[in-house]
């Protein structure tokens, strides 16, 4: 049982590591077989500990489709964080906003581990065009802005990140 701090964070920088998003399905399968056998040296079990955590939906023990692990969230929105400051046309930047949002719903969806109460597609769905509107509202305003004021443009870098944090608190 994980029970300090020390090994929570762990075991969270462990799941989002790069490497995890290039763990196949029969690569999970093995894992989790070795560790349901419990045979393998020290070193293997770790290994398959790894993987399962990494790959493996907790619940569903199914393995994760690879772009929506934890693993592949930080390339992911780092992909979209770039898009979002470069672009400069309303258009890319719906665009960059959709992306993000739908990439962070998804992979919301495909790590859900809330066993305490069942997964509610049309809530998630609700969410997520919340999310989806908002982002794109501030971030399309925020360009309206800058763009009839230049003395606003510093706003121009900011603007994206506030909009993702407006989106993300308003799908809570």
């Amino acid at each position: 049982m994980i029970d300090t701090y020390r090994e929570r964070l762990r075991r969270l920088l462990s799941r989002y590591h790069p490497a995890g998003v290039l763990l196949s399905d029969t690569e999970v399968h093995e894992a989790a077989e070795m560790l349901r056998k419990g045979r393998g040296s020290t070193r293997q079990l770790e290994r398959a500990h790894w993987v399962c955590d990494s790959a493996m939906h907790p619940v569903l023990q199914q393995p994760i489709p690879s772009a929506f692990r934890l693993s592949a969230f930080a390339p992911a929105t780092t992909a979209c964080a770039l898009g979002m400051l470069s672009s400069r046309t309303p258009i890319g930047l719906v665009f960059y906003h959709w992306l993000y949002q739908s990439h962070s719903a998804a992979t919301r969806y495909c790590n859900y581990a809330d066993t305490s109460r069942p997964l509610n597609g049309q809530r998630m769905l609700t969410a997520y065009a919340v999310s989806t509107a908002a982002a794109c509202t501030i971030a399309v305003g925020s360009l309206v802005a800058v763009a009839s004021n230049p003395r606003l443009k510093p706003l121009g870098l900011v603007m994206p990140h506030l909009a993702v944090c407006v989106a993300g608190a308003s799908s809570t």
